[in-house]
């Protein structure tokens, strides 16, 4: 936990503050420091979580260094630089206000990368069809042309827009490594041909997190009412979907390990690879691996394990919201959830309830408790990022979260059927 700890110090200080020509300078700066709390931890047994914690950070900013240098140098130096170039689309076309767009896999220099390419809106793309023509190729890392915080921390160094005419090849069939995608739009297309029009857009959002069809309206009063993160798929989604693999598998370990690891992937890939939802994913294997083999699961470790993968696929991620709203929310139901729950549960409060109202009494402490600590640490990322905070926040969790879990379900339940029997479902 406290290499997490200076991993992610390193990858916030490397994205936020150093240029990319000091990383190295921090390398021998954090080595020094190192060597410091080595010595005073020969004496000091305490200085072995500073000593630690410096070790990750020194390897953090080597790691940054080494990113920087052998796969993110080369989209720099394509940056505003007119070329011919292919590139595969890694997903369908949407439009936008100026024409459509596509994320797509371009290479260049012998490396891949993830890039959005920009075209007219009648040139509509599918997974796995190609692109060819002359672009203008912009780089979104600090320093570019198309500089992009947003785009850099999910993973799209460059973007491509067209400088002449295109030519589209059409795929014969859909590459395996695109098929997420596919099944995505497929899903998508059976919810808006299964629900009416006033929930269609709600369904996508809730089982999918896609959110291009909420309104103003409907996205504001979500966020006022603190409910926002129902929306945007997150943990929640993860949870509630393996808690149905694990009823499924009659509990079964070896089963439930052999097929809710997969299929939480598969659904992590289906709805785009989100931090929240990475994390989620990383944090539920990890759960499962240590009920296999009887070991004690221990989420502080689990979290840290699952930041420092993320981290190291992609160090700027650390800059993308959903991913610090993500940990901060479990750092504060770690550190918190289980004080107030044994102070709710306390015997003159709740403690001397009995039947019904016992169990009713857990799963209230249980629900305030998870609803009070995982705001704790998002409610300033929430004021600073979306200039909202929610005071009624944890009573509206408390009146929803509970419904949600069936509706996920529901959904999941009119997919399947529609599949099969449109009219059915």
């Amino acid at each position: 936990m406290w290499f997490a700890v200076g991993f992610v110090v390193a990858m916030l200080v490397g994205t936020y503050l150093l240029p990319v020509t000091y990383y190295l300078a921090a390398v021998g700066v954090g080595a020094i420091l190192l060597a410091v709390f080595l010595v005073c931890m020969l004496r000091f047994p305490k200085f072995r979580i500073p000593a630690m914690v410096m070790f990750a950070c020194t390897v953090g900013f080597v790691w940054l260094f080494c990113f920087d240098q052998l796969y993110l140098s080369t989209a720099r130096s394509f940056d505003d630089q007119q070329m011919v170039v292919t590139i595969v689309a890694a997903d369908y076309s949407y439009e936008t206000d100026y024409g459509a767009a596509t994320e797509g896999r371009i290479e260049l220099s012998g490396k891949t990368y993830t890039v959005l390419a920009y075209h007219e809106k009648d040139t509509l793309l599918a997974p796995g069809d190609t692109i060819t023509g002359n672009f203008l190729i912009r780089s979104t890392l600090p320093g570019g042309s198309h500089e992009s915080a947003y785009n850099r921390s999910d993973h799209i160094f460059l973007t491509a827009r067209p400088r002449g005419e295109l030519s589209v090849t059409k795929a014969d069939e859909i590459p395996l490594k695109f098929y997420p995608a596919h099944i995505r739009h497929r899903i998508l297309g059976i919810i808006h041909s299964a629900f009416p029009a006033d929930t269609a857009a709600f369904a996508c959002a809730l089982l999918l997190g896609e959110t291009d069809g909420i309104d103003y309206e409907t996205d504001t009063a979500f966020k006022l009412s603190g409910i926002r993160h129902v929306i945007a798929v997150s943990g929640l989604h993860v949870t509630i979907l393996f808690s149905l693999v694990y009823v499924v598998t009659g509990r079964r370990k070896w089963i439930t390990a052999l097929l809710g690891i997969p299929v939480l992937f598969l659904f992590a890939a289906v709805a785009g690879f989100s931090p929240s939802i990475t994390r989620a994913c990383i944090m539920h294997s990890l759960m499962v691996v240590a009920m296999l083999f009887e070991k004690e699961y221990d989420p502080p470790s689990s979290l840290s394990f699952a930041v420092v993968c993320m981290l190291c696929l992609n160090p700027w991620s650390v800059a993308n919201v959903g991913f610090q709203l993500s940990v901060c929310c479990l750092i504060g139901i770690i550190m918190f959830s289980e004080r107030i729950k044994n102070y709710l549960l306390d015997k003159k409060r709740f403690g001397r309830c009995r039947g019904i109202w016992k169990k009713f009494a857990a799963w209230f402490s249980s629900s305030v408790s998870i609803s009070l600590s995982a705001v704790i640490f998002t409610t300033p990322l929430c004021a600073y990022y979306f200039g909202v905070v929610s005071l009624v926040g944890p009573l509206t969790n408390l009146l929803t979260l509970w419904v949600i879990t069936f509706i996920f379900y529901g959904i999941m339940l009119a997919c399947l059927t529609g599949l099969l029997l449109p009219a059915v479902g």
